[in-house]
């Protein structure tokens, strides 16, 4: 990785050089300088733009998770009723539509593939930076 850096450099200073050589006006001898610090401002905002994506989508995970923590609290007792009816509706429906062998697989694949892409996309968003 450093020869990598260093042959960037040189080629980057050979380039600048060439440039230079073929302008006409007069270059002031901080040129290169000016130019190599604008191109560390720019890498240094996008940075600085990721990190403040990345505080925000926490922030708002934060939030989401602290309304559904206080939902749960408070309607513990509607939530258990619900899903142990619900759970026992859909436990008798897929076994009679597997024994029955009407189970269609086909939605259940669509939205396994969704879900996986969805999980990709969160992995994509926060990748390792070393």
């Amino acid at each position: 990785m450093p020869a990598d850096k260093s042959q960037n450099e040189k080629q980057f200073d050979r380039m600048l050089t060439d440039g230079l050589h073929r302008c006409e006006k007069t270059v002031s001898a901080d040129f290169a300088d000016k130019v190599l610090s604008g191109v560390q401002l720019r890498a240094q905002q996008k940075l600085l733009a990721k990190v403040i994506l990345q505080e925000r989508l926490a922030l708002a995970g934060c939030i989401m998770a602290s309304i559904g923590a206080i939902t749960v609290i408070v309607f513990l007792q509607q939530i258990t009723e619900t899903l142990s009816r619900l759970m026992a509706r859909l436990s008798g429906s897929i076994a009679q539509a597997i024994i029955s062998g009407q189970f269609e697989w086909q939605p259940m694949m669509i939205l396994t593939i969704a879900a996986a892409v969805a999980a990709c996309g969160v992995f994509e968003l926060f990748p390792a930076e070393n």
